[in-house]
């Protein structure tokens, strides 16, 4: 999925807040993840999203410790992150 065209005005404008900034990024991430079947490497996501590196690390970041994520370092081809198949209800309830 190529999210270069696609970055929301909200992540370029400089009055948002960091945390809208990286709520709008995670979902970026999570759009990513669902285009490739639940499973990326880092490089492959930082090379498809169209956000600054920190913001997306960030965005990773908060992702893993919502729950939404797994972040597998153990992989032989780098860093992979994965969507969790099943997140904890709370998380579930923020989305619905």
């Amino acid at each position: 999925m190529d999210l270069q065209g696609g970055l929301p005005n909200v992540i370029k404008e400089r009055k948002s807040s960091m945390i809208t900034k990286i709520g709008v990024c995670a979902g970026q991430v999570l759009l990513c993840l669902e285009a490739h079947q639940g499973r990326i490497s880092i490089g492959v996501l930082l090379s498809e999203a169209s956000a600054p590196l920190e913001l997306i690390l960030m965005a990773v970041g908060w992702l893993a410790r919502e729950s939404y994520v797994d972040i597998d370092d153990k992989d032989p081809q780098g860093v992979t992150i994965s969507l969790k198949m099943n997140p904890p209800v709370s998380a579930v309830n923020r989305v619905c």
